[in-house]
């Protein structure tokens, strides 16, 4: 481990920069050298190696280390050193079999400290390079006898809380008050309910691709550290949001109700914690990044495994997690506390939206009643059909929980936390689905009822036939669509439904089997994941580009623009897994910066239509 600190330094600067490592994976089957805990970083402003490692060896004898360097799949640096001729490495030579405990500082000198660009090594995000450390026998045979990646963080990231918010309340919010500007607005606008539908439209395209950005977040395929980071700015669209009077509360009901509440947090400052985000890379964690990995049915009962590790310290093996644990962990959240934190604040936020509903009706009705209000200005639609109103608002809310809900609850049901966790996520699946169910299948049954006439690209709301109290109460689902396009309502249902299904019931089977490969020692590529996702993706492109259901003609170009993201976020997620016959170790991490910047501008894209079409909608 001490051979760590030859690859940390770069170029010293009066900003303290720090780069440094947190785990070690091992990178071969039976290696020879585990750690349960390391914490090495080094400071640019005073140029001083810290570590801190407690681990476990099983080698005895002379050996020899070799230590390369890899930048975004790239070979940077090799060198091999011999212990014995190093006086600060005298552990090393020999080897016994033995624990490893260091805790020192160590003073580096300036010809190593200008080794690595600091332009790259501080300032790039989410870097993406680690160190691999192979530990040969020193005899002529040259076994290898160890194996080890340490992931290198610089601290920097593209998740920023900023974008979170900002996203959340543009998203969330428009959202909402598509249902509240369809009745509210001033009517006598021209061509009212057609830019009050486009609103609609953009901006539940805006909200979904954010959504769906979370939920490959939640997969278990292992990403690249710059796509695991972008996705977590998103998790607020599935609930993810910490809250430590939230996640006390859950820690005592899950106990009350006879489970077994995990305490992997409790654990950090002793055990070093593995998460997946690509075969040799990491994330961040509250500024420091941990080496990736995943062991075989790693914290699937996460209490049990949590106390079994902790304790037997002969074991030496770290803990582990991927997927929706992996997005959990990163936020701050106990694996056990994730699927009622996610509930939670789903119901705190319907309960803050009806109470505001109810509360602006309470404050016009007052007004009215005090003449504080212009005979033309009294909302005469609101104030009449405020109940129906309201219906509406409980569709929304409902559509915009379900892949998170759906996602999480089925996730739930195969981890089995305790036994009324178990009974709530299955009442919240039957409950959701049930409720999306009926509402599509009714909407279909007044569809045929009205005699919508197909072949008109005149948006629904504008047709008499779909005029009755009944029918705007699916406006959320069907102003989008042209009146001959509104059955598009289901294979969109049926879309989410898989997506999110298949990321919540995919995560405990999609282990890979060890192999002599050290490249794939411990490591879930999730290739079922992605292939699901690129099948699901291409049926929906084929679907809406050969229907184009939508309004008008831009419209159906936003919506196909989307779709075909879709698809590429299918295929940048099978060149995740490494799956690809041919796939050399740059394609990943370039693929994820990619991943990044197509995401990005296809996000602006769909905020500056959003906005566009709301200022229509208001003026």
């Amino acid at each position: 481990m001490l051979c760590i600190s030859a690859v940390l330094p770069g170029v010293t600067v009066a900003h303290d920069y720090v780069i440094g490592t947190r785990s070690l994976k091992p990178c071969m089957a039976n290696s020879g050298i585990t750690a349960t805990f390391i914490d090495v970083s080094f400071h640019t402003n005073t140029s001083t190696l810290h570590f801190d490692i407690n681990a476990y060896s099983t080698i005895s004898g002379n050996v020899q280390v070799l230590m390369t360097i890899y930048a975004y799949g790239f070979k940077a640096f090799t060198q091999e050193f011999d212990p014995c001729q190093r006086p600060d490495w005298t552990q090393l030579c020999p080897m016994s079999p033995q624990p490893i405990q260091v805790n020192s500082n160590q003073d580096l000198g300036s010809d190593l400290v200008s080794q690595i660009p600091g332009t790259v090594a501080y300032q790039v995000p989410d870097l993406d390079a680690y160190v691999r450390i192979q530990i040969v026998s020193a005899n002529a045979q040259k076994k290898l006898l160890a194996c080890v990646d340490a992931h290198l963080s610089n601290g920097v990231t593209v998740e920023k809380g900023p974008v979170s918010w900002i996203t959340a309340f543009l998203g969330g919010g428009a959202l909402l008050w598509v249902v509240f500007v369809i009745s509210c607005s001033n009517p006598t606008l021209p061509y009212y309910h057609l830019t009050t539908a486009k609103f609609a439209a953009y901006s539940l395209a805006f909200y979904t691709l954010l959504q769906h950005q979370a939920l490959i977040g939640m997969t278990s395929v292992p990403l690249p550290p710059i796509v695991s980071a972008w996705t977590q700015n998103f998790v607020w669209a599935v609930g993810i949001v910490e809250m430590n009077f939230m996640q006390r509360f859950f820690n005592w009901y899950i106990r009350s109700t006879g489970g077994h509440r995990s305490s992997l947090f409790n654990q950090i400052s002793t055990t070093s914690v593995l998460v997946m985000r690509r075969d040799l890379g990491g994330v961040r964690r509250r500024g420091l990044e941990f080496t990736s990995g995943i062991g075989r049915n790693a914290l699937s009962r996460r209490a049990a495994d949590v106390e079994s590790t902790s304790q037997d310290a002969s074991s030496y093996q770290p803990l582990m997690v991927k997927g929706i644990e992996r997005v959990a962990f990163k936020a701050g959240i106990e694996q056990t506390n994730l699927f009622l934190t996610s509930y939670s604040m789903y119901i705190i936020f319907a309960f803050v939206v009806v109470v505001f509903f109810l509360a602006f009706r309470g404050l016009v009705e007052w007004m009215v009643k005090k003449q504080k209000m212009e005979m033309q200005n009294r909302l005469p639609v609101f104030r009449e059909h405020w109940k129906s109103m309201l219906k509406k608002v409980a569709l929304c809310l409902i559509v915009m929980g379900y892949p998170a809900l759906i996602s999480l609850s089925l996730w739930e049901l195969t981890m089995r936390d305790s036994p009324a966790v178990i009974v709530l996520a299955a009442v919240i699946f039957l409950a959701m689905t049930g409720l999306m169910a009926a509402a599509v299948f009714r909407l279909y049954m007044l569809l045929r009822r009205t005699g919508v006439m197909p072949f008109n690209s005149v948006p629904l709301s504008e047709s008499k036939a779909t005029a009755s109290r009944d029918l705007k109460q699916f406006t959320i689902l069907t102003v989008p669509y042209r009146r001959s396009g509104a059955y598009w309502v289901l294979p969109l249902m049926l879309f989410v439904f898989t997506k999110s299904a298949l990321v919540g019931l995919s995560q405990q089977h999609l282990y890979d089997a060890p192999s002599e490969d050290q490249s794939s020692i411990g490591t879930t590529k999730g290739i079922a994941q992605a292939i699901g996702f690129l099948i699901i993706d291409l049926l929906w492109l084929i679907g809406v580009a050969w229907v184009r259901p939508w309004m008008d003609k831009p419209t159906n170009t936003l919506g196909i623009a989307g779709a075909v993201m879709g698809l590429l976020n299918g295929i940048f997620l099978l060149i995740f897994t490494e799956a690809v016959p041919g796939q050399t170790k740059p394609a990943k991490p370039i693929v994820g910066v990619l991943f990044v910047l197509f995401n990005i501008i296809m996000s602006l894209i769909f905020l500056i239509v959003a906005i566009v079409s709301a200022i229509y909608a208001f003026i």
